[in-house]
């Protein structure tokens, strides 16, 4: 009896120190995931998109994931194929079901009618509607309907504000955005839309296909710039080469804002599950930044997918 109550107590010790340790390293860290362009996911093979979003939630607690972020081009169709938006629908809702954070976007392939001037986002707000969201604690509001939205939230000291845009901004968005960025002056802002930077580095000079939208350049020069409390600015979209590459410009206060460009959907099966693991080390001022799929159960590791940047903390 005293062997079996020795070997239970030396258990209970190993447990509860590898708990404190892994806390204690939670601590010194916390993560948000980026998932860009699922088009084909939802097109071709639905599992992927789930897997990723079901990865999220197993591994919440020992990456200690905050908060998600997906970049538009949800669905692949517009309107015309239910059946990828209840996809869509059905993975982000296991982050739900979690509770955990998240942004939404709609991309070009999200209006009605894909790539359509003056087509609408009916069947993207069917989908992600306002009431979906506007009970979550971390909701912070919306512009025409869920298609800009922003969230808030406050992890280890330091207060966040996600504001997210829909592809080819108007202007009443930017002023939009504009208004809650200042409003929030005090946190900082990180800023997501769908076409922004392309693959080679650069700021989009024209819209993708909005004639009154604005274009990356444009919404760096009316938007980003301008907001001093930016520190990041994420965008998927571009994939005429490796879908990867990153810009660091200096906006109207002299801080750097990084800006960062992810798209897999010209990889394997549409992307190989490929998403982004954006690790935050506050005490070091640091944020590194890997690629990885859960679907292969690997990490892409050349220069433009695995990287450390410094941020203000």
């Amino acid at each position: 009896m005293k062997r079996i109550f020795l070997f239970t107590i030396i258990v209970l010790l190993i447990s509860i120190t590898t708990a404190f340790l892994i806390l204690k390293q939670q601590a010194n860290y916390f993560t948000f995931i980026i998932l860009p362009d699922t088009q084909k996911y939802t097109m071709y093979d639905p599992q992927i998109f789930i897997n990723q979003t079901a990865w999220i939630v197993k591994n919440r607690n020992n990456l200690n994931i905050q908060f998600v972020s997906q970049l538009g081009d949800i669905v692949q169709s517009g309107a015309l194929e239910n059946n990828e938006w209840e996809t869509a629908s059905k993975a982000m809702s296991l982050l739900e079901k979690a509770d955990i954070p998240y942004g939404i976007i709609p991309g070009n392939h999200d209006v009605d009618t894909v790539d359509d001037t003056s087509a609408g986002f009916t069947k993207y707000n069917e989908n992600f509607f306002i009431s979906r969201f506007n009970t979550k604690p971390w909701f912070g509001g919306n512009y025409q309907e869920f298609q800009n939205n922003y969230q808030l939230i406050s992890i280890s000291g330091i207060n966040f504000i996600i504001v997210n845009l829909e592809v080819d901004a108007a202007d009443d968005v930017l002023e939009w955005a504009g208004d809650v960025l200042t409003k929030y002056k005090d946190r900082k802002a990180i800023v997501t839309m769908h076409a922004y930077l392309n693959d080679t580095g650069e700021r989009f000079q024209t819209p993708h296909f909005r004639t009154k939208g604005n274009s990356g350049e444009q919404i760096w020069q009316k938007l980003i710039k301008k907001e001093c409390n930016v520190i990041l600015v994420l965008s998927g979209h571009a994939h005429s080469g490796d879908g990867e590459n990153r810009l660091t410009s200096t906006n109207d206060c002299g801080k750097p804002v990084e800006q960062i460009v992810q798209n897999y959907q010209d990889r394997k099966n549409g992307g190989n599950g490929l998403l982004r693991i954006y690790k935050f080390y506050p005490h070091k001022k640091e944020l590194y930044v890997k690629t990885y799929s859960p679907f292969t159960n690997k990490y892409e590791q050349d220069q433009d997918s695995e990287f450390t940047l410094n941020l203000p903390f």
